[in-house]
């Protein structure tokens, strides 16, 4: 039984290659000696070693953890999210909900955001009116920054839809 093993063990040893060329001009190449067919001994195969990975790259990343966030919920209330909003004076009022409050004494303050960029509003905080917001979809969120400008904590985005009333459909009321 260890014969056969031994016999269905890959050999190493190299075969002879014979190179025989037709009257036609067609090479062809075999291992066994035909006539007319010259020996040839081939150039050793070249064997590139795989590049091992240095240990730095295979480390995963030692960044420092981020400090958890001194807020627990920040959620935009008001307007709901996918809300169709008629105004002809384009304002848009905001409310935000912010658990706990703000912490204003230590720097950080409420960024909201209308379509990514930031924008100011007039209000106590909470509750913010948004002017000259062009009629379309819209999308909003917020988030609070602390005094180097990093973001705390954000909210999820909310699209709204503003519309405008138009002589041109002068029977449309304005929903409650």
């Amino acid at each position: 039984m260890l014969a056969c093993l031994l016999g269905l063990a890959p050999c190493d040893l190299p075969a002879d290659i014979y190179k025989q060329v037709q009257p036609d001009g067609t090479v062809s190449y075999s291992s066994e000696p035909l006539p007319d067919a010259e020996k040839i001994d081939p150039p050793l195969p070249q064997v590139i070693p795989s590049l091992q990975p240095s240990t730095r790259d295979t480390m995963p990343s030692q960044a420092p953890a981020a400090a958890p966030s001194p807020y627990a919920g920040l959620d935009i209330v008001e307007p709901a999210d996918d809300q169709v909003i008629w105004n002809n004076a384009r304002e848009i009022e905001v409310g935000v909900s912010l658990t706990p409050p703000l912490k204003a004494r230590q720097g950080h303050r409420l960024v909201i955001l209308l379509d990514g960029r930031p924008v100011e509003g007039a209000g106590d905080g909470t509750r913010l009116t948004l002017p000259e917001v062009d009629r379309g979809s819209h999308t909003l969120s917020a988030e609070v920054h602390d005094a180097a400008g990093r973001i705390l904590i954000q909210s999820a985005p909310v699209t709204f839809h503003l519309k405008q009333h138009s002589s041109l459909f002068p029977g449309r009321r304005s929903a409650p």
